[in-house]
């Protein structure tokens, strides 16, 4: 289930089809809590530049992991991840099957690349200068 659900953030929000590790990981936590979706619509539809704090998923980190071992992504020079061929494939088959993560296709669809690395980047840029400690 969550290797489906990186594979179609991946095809359906990845600019320049990759995403970052944060990305994934923003959009996988905002597909099983209809809140923080709505925090991430709100985030990526605005110049507001205040979101809560991401969480990490465990199970996302190990869905990556067994999507990489099995080679439906790959991890770039850059950090970013981006679907394979095999992926591809794995996607057009989710996508072909209408009641097959009907939801999470619907949700990424609307949200497709409107949240960018860049807004991603900035925020992570507003945390480290009011969080950081120079000690």
């Amino acid at each position: 289930y969550k290797i489906g659900q990186i594979c179609l953030i991946l095809a359906l929000c990845g600019g320049r089809k990759s995403c970052s590790y944060l990305k994934i990981h923003m959009i996988a936590i905002g597909l099983s809590n209809d809140a923080e979706m709505q925090k991430i619509f709100k985030f990526s539809e605005s110049n507001m530049t205040l979101y809560t704090l991401v969480r990490f998923d465990p199970a996302v980190t190990r869905a990556i992991r067994y999507a990489v071992a099995d080679g439906l992504i790959k991890q770039l020079a850059s950090g970013g991840f981006q679907l394979t061929p095999k992926g591809k494939g794995f996607v057009k088959a989710i996508r072909d099957d209408e009641d097959l993560l009907k939801r999470e296709k619907t949700l990424l669809t609307n949200l497709s690349t409107k949240l960018t690395e860049e807004k991603i980047k900035n925020l992570i840029d507003i945390w480290g200068n009011s969080y950081a400690s120079s000690e």
